[in-house]
């Protein structure tokens, strides 16, 4: 029973860690992010070109909401910076 749960918890640990390096790819090009649909502006506030986004969520934020994001934990928001990636 234990060799199957801890396969099972690999497998899971896996697919989250090829999720993650899809999105930060995604995000290594943030001129493609804001062609995006919705966002030219902050998914929280609508404040106009949000240069943080949230790999969890999906989203664009600005610098203040992504304070906030931060403060939700990585299991909630997980924010990087658009232009430190480009």
């Amino acid at each position: 029973m234990r060799v199957v749960l801890l396969k099972a918890q690999i497998l899971i640990t896996l697919h989250m860690q090829q999720r993650e390096v899809l999105l930060l790819y995604i995000l290594s090009a943030p001129h493609v992010l804001r062609r995006v649909c919705g966002n030219d502006k902050c998914a929280d506030c609508g404040a106009p070109e949000p240069d943080w986004a949230s790999l969890n969520l999906g989203v664009l934020v600005c610098i203040e909401c992504s304070g906030v994001h931060r403060n939700f934990g990585v299991h909630i928001s997980k924010v990087y910076c658009t232009r430190a990636l480009s």
